[in-house]
């Protein structure tokens, strides 16, 4: 069963995070790429990387026997694709054949109550490299004025409340 929907020219394969998803054909400026989808869930450490966080204490995951599974669309700083809403994911430039689809977590991260700061470390190995990427993230100016509005909706409340 499937929890999300890929644009019909992307496919998941090996990556040199594990598994990446990866343009068959070019994807133009815009265009609509990933709805996640799944059930939604209370965060807690379990699922703390599994899933798109949609509110502060909910994340939208897909569950498999044996757990909770996350979907295959891997973390860069300088990432092409950048979220819309909750859970659509759009092409932010161009997307040539063969190039692996990303998005920044930062834009989807928040520190919640119920759960400890998110840390993870990174290894996208683009110029603008942050080496830690955290669910404080969203607060850094300059990551707010290179993602401008593709927060998730619940972040990008708290950007504007500031």
């Amino acid at each position: 069963m499937n929890f999300h929907w890929l644009h019909p020219d992307l496919v998941e394969r090996p990556s040199s995070s594990g598994t990446g998803t990866f343009a068959h054909a070019a994807i133009r400026k815009g265009q609509l790429v990933a709805v996640f989808g799944g059930y939604v869930l209370e965060l807690d450490d379990e699922i703390d990387d599994h899933g798109i966080q949609i509110t502060p204490n909910l994340v939208i995951a897909p569950m498999v026997k044996g757990g909770v599974r996350g979907d295959f669309i891997n973390h860069s700083c300088d990432p092409n694709c950048g979220i819309r809403g909750q859970i659509t994911l759009f092409a932010l430039r161009d997307i040539d054949f063969g190039e692996e689809i990303t998005f920044d977590y930062g834009s989807v991260l928040f520190s919640s109550q119920k759960k400890d700061r998110f840390e993870m470390v990174c290894k996208c190995g683009a110029e603008s490299c942050r080496k830690l990427i955290t669910s404080e993230d969203w607060r850094m100016p300059d990551l707010q004025a290179r993602l401008g509005s593709h927060f998730s909706f619940h972040i990008l409340e708290k950007i504007y409340s500031r």
